[in-house]
């Protein structure tokens, strides 16, 4: 990391240019510009008095910019990355170029995510509709000290509609492209002087947009099918006492999710065997047992072919009760949370037509949680929390992959070199031979299946984290215009983890299948079999002859043991790959003990303007890998470290409201979740450095134009990451392999130097509105939002096959509301159609081609609203 000195130096010269534009400016008209309530400190803040990076989004905008999901709000917010694969339950948020994967059900987020004050554990949690959302806030950087472990790269912070005696109420009707018909509502009953409860419903159906093309008539996948159901009640038995309850559930149940070729391997692209013919790759195969391929550039067709239609169902439930005491010049807060949340997956692994193998996935996690804390109101300046957090959790996860049909046909064609040199060379006639000359006893019927078709890999995983904390925040007013913020956490984690493997057809183990030693059996037996039939070379011997007699002069006995193992199903299973070979259960446990915080100035020499400096630190916790990975890597990893300096600035001007972030970000152990052809590698990353500046603008130019400006550079690298992935459609593609010799000895690469995955290094939006009013009352407002990406590398291992080239996006939207409450919203999102994905991999068993899930095309809708 470079130094705080060389921080302040090299980037401090943005805040002085916006300090000289600051100085002199008046305050008179700052009114005009609209106070935005933030939590992001525990307690209710101005947005612009906040020493934070924080990106807030009110109700108003949610509903007018047709924002559905949050999916949706990660166009709209400067260093946020929201990423789908696989299924519907496995979103992965990332703030600043820092996340982590959701495809092991067992590992933590970087992105602190929370509802109403509750710690949701499992990001597919957020990623359900937003219906009747208060606001939320996205606060990028560490937030170790008030939101402890698991936030070490920021927090997302959503705040639903509390219930109240008022008459606040809505219906919602949207139908829109790809038959899209959601229906909301939310309203509030008055139960008595003291008692109001708020019911919210929400029911979301749409066809799919991405076309499996050989299933039963072109069958689309990517729709929606989601509902869910919101309780609340607020208690005020006194002016100083309020409970708050909410209960809710929410079901997804939907063909997710797509995924098309981005580069094909029907042939290397880039290189032709010695005699220049082409190299035929695994499409070849697929091609060869009936199987569609298609090709590099297609992508944008939105076609696939699976031999089964995904299918993803989820269910999150919970409920929680917030007790508010108002004392003497402080603020008691008690916060109970239960949450469950269960999953049910079912896909084509392999992702194309042939039947090669499926998997089907189940997972529980549920969990209870307790934050007590004492916000101080003083004016004395000198404001504090104190208060304490725990929580325990389970995590359980049952994941079967089964072998199709076309497994063993598959295997052998993609693998001839080896498997096919092993079956071919293990003739009778050679057994025979080896029989009468060695006294061996090997069966003449020939070898067993080399992998069996219905053979089902099960892997289960079991775990339980308990966590508990005590922090303290404190604001200190050195004078009138400058404060000093400081902030401690103690965490405690423990986890206890088991992982159990089997497969419900045994097969012999790694260390069982030396392919090394079965390759010299049957070599040396072929040459002494060639010269008992009077093969035996002469003086005159070519090359290849005068090798068999090399072979056939060695003695094959402590090899001959080896063929043993051809005999017994599924004995080339760990060679074709780890995620099918036999492995050890995973029995352990963590014990962790961590300090985390944060310290600042802030400087305030007016009403409307703020500097600040801080340092924080931010935490999460170590773990274990449920997946079946290669030996080479690890299965255990460890905690994930950050360090963040940031100087930023806040400033309303009359029309104008600016907001700038400069920070340096290290992470020490990043936990990376890469796919490698076969299965996730998970582990720590040496050291990531991850720099850069933000900024965000509003303007009011004139009567009732809107301009918002947002922009983030965001520079991520692997410092030090010695064993990273290495690059495999590359490898298979191209005549110049620098992974190559490290794949083939270590089975890793070094990835320092290298970019983060996942990371658009320059980011900006632009959101431009102008409404118009009509003396009858009513008002139509336009609006048009232009978001831009530069080239993101969007895997860990820094294959150029994978980079995604620059992405503009375009949204648009007209509303028009009534003096009645009626809203009509007309809103098209994607509007250009451009074609952008979210996740790149290595196809599995497919060397050399890569597959993406697609993000959205162009939708398009209307929402009728009537507000009451």
């Amino acid at each position: 990391m470079s130094t705080f000195k060389e921080f302040l130096f090299i980037r401090s010269s943005y805040i002085a240019i916006l300090a000289l534009l600051s100085f002199g400016s008046t305050s008179i008209y700052a009114q005009e510009l609209e106070e935005i309530i933030v939590t992001a400190q525990k307690r209710e803040q101005n947005l612009q008095d906040v020493p934070l990076a924080i990106s807030a989004y009110t109700k108003d905008f949610l509903n007018e910019n047709s924002i559905k999901d949050v999916y949706d709000l990660q166009v709209s917010s400067p260093g946020l990355i929201i990423s789908g694969n696989q299924t519907s339950s496995t979103g992965n948020f990332t703030i600043r170029g820092v996340g982590t994967g959701a495809q092991n059900f067992g590992l933590e987020s970087s992105v602190g995510l929370y509802v109403d004050g509750v710690y949701r554990s499992r990001q597919s949690s957020m990623i359900n509709e937003l219906v009747d959302i208060e606001a939320i806030e996205v606060l990028r950087g560490p937030q170790g000290t008030l939101f402890g472990k698991n936030s070490s790269s920021g927090a997302v912070l959503l705040r639903t509609v509390a219930p109240s005696h008022e008459q606040d109420a809505f219906t919602q009707l949207s139908l829109g492209a790809y038959n899209l018909q959601t229906f909301s509502g939310a309203f509030n009953v008055s139960m008595s002087d003291n008692l109001a409860a708020r019911t919210t419903v929400f029911d979301t159906s749409r066809d799919g947009w991405a076309k499996v093309t050989n299933y039963q008539n072109d069958t689309y996948v990517q729709g929606r099918n989601r509902s869910g159901i919101r309780q609340q009640f607020l208690y005020t038995p006194t002016d100083s006492l309020s409970v708050r309850a909410i209960f809710d559930y929410s079901r997804i149940e939907e063909n997710c999710c797509a995924v098309v070729g981005l580069v094909d391997s029907l042939v290397a692209q880039n290189r032709t065997a010695a005699n220049g013919a082409p190299i035929p790759g695994t499409d070849a195969v697929i091609q060869g047992l009936g199987g569609l391929v298609f090709k590099t550039g297609t992508a944008k067709n939105l076609e696939m072919g699976f031999n089964q239609l995904p299918m993803s169902i989820s269910e999150d439930k919970g409920g929680s009760i917030e007790i508010t005491s108002e004392l003497d010049n402080h603020t008691l807060t008690a916060i109970s949370g239960y949450r469950e949340f269960t999953t049910n997956d079912s896909f084509d692994v392999d992702f194309t037509s042939a039947d090669i193998a499926n998997r089907t996935y189940g997972a529980k996690q549920s969990g209870f949680s307790q934050e007590i804390r004492l916000a101080s109101n003083l004016d004395n300046g000198i404001n504090y929390i104190l208060g304490g957090y725990w929580s325990q959790q389970s995590f359980n996860s049952m994941d079967h992959l089964t072998g199709g049909k076309m497994i063993g046909n598959y295997t052998l064609g993609v693998s001839p070199d080896v498997l096919g040199a092993l079956i071919n060379g293990a003739s009778p006639t050679l057994l025979g031979f080896s029989n009468a000359a060695f006294g061996t006893s090997f069966p003449l019927t020939g070898l067993a299946a080399h992998t069996v078709a219905g053979n089902t890999i099960q892997d289960e995983a079991y775990q339980n984290h308990r966590n508990h904390a005590v922090f303290a925040k404190l604001d200190f007013d050195i004078n009138d215009t400058v404060t000093l913020n400081f902030g401690i956490r103690t965490t405690s984690e423990h986890k206890n983890m088991q992982s159990w493997f089997s497969e419900s057809v045994v097969t012999p183990t790694k260390s069982q299948t030396n392919t090394d030693a079965i390759k010299a059996a049957l070599g040396i037996l072929g040459a002494r079999a060639v010269q008992a039939g009077g093969g035996a070379p002469t003086s005159g011997a070519t090359t290849a002859t005068q090798y068999n007699t090399t072979l056939a002069a060695m003695d094959p006995t402590p090899y001959l043991p080896a063929l043993n193992v051809l005999f017994v199903p599924g004995w080339a299973n760990c060679s074709i790959s780890a995620r099918l070979c036999p492995r050890d259960a995973i029995l352990t446990s963590f014990d962790d003990v961590k300090t985390t915080g944060d310290f600042g100035l802030t400087y305030s020499p007016n009403d409307d303007t703020m500097y600040y400096a801080s340092f924080s630190t931010g935490y999460k916790a170590g773990g274990t890998n449920t997946d079946r990975i290669d030996t080479g890597f690890n299965t255990s990893f460890g905690a994930e470290e950050t360090e963040t300096w940031e100087l930023g600035m806040k400033k309303d001007f009359s029309n104008m409201r600016l907001n700038v972030t400069l920070f340096d970000m290290d992470v020490k152990g990043l936990q990376t979740n890469t796919f490698t052809g076969t299965a996730f590698n998970l582990q720590n990353a040496g050291r990531v450095e991850v720099d850069g500046y933000e900024a965000e603008m509003l303007w009011l130019p004139g009567d009732d134009i809107t301009v918002s400006l947002s922009y983030a550079q965001t520079m991520a690298k692997f410092q030090d990451f010695e064993k990273g992935n290495c690059q495999i459609a590359s490898i298979f593609h191209s005549a110049v392999q620098p992974d190559a010799s490290d794949k083939a000895a270590n089975g890793y690469c070094n990835r320092s130097g290298g970019r983060v995955g996942g990371v658009s290094e320059h980011f900006g939006v632009l959101n431009v509105s102008k409404q118009y009013n009509y003396s009858s009352g009513n008002a139509l407002t336009l609006g048009a939002e232009y978001t831009h990406y530069s080239d993101m590398m969007m895997h860990n291992n820094n294959d150029m096959l994978a980079l995604q080239t620059t992405v503009s996006l375009v949204n648009l939207r007209a509303l028009y509301s009534t003096a009645n409450g009626m809203d009509y919203t007309f809103w098209v999102r994607n509007a250009a159609n451009s074609f952008w994905h979210g996740t790149v991999f290595d196809a599995p068993l497919q060397d050399g081609k890569l597959g993406t899930y697609p993000r959205e095309p162009r939708t398009w809708g209307l929402n009728i609203r009537k507000n009451f």
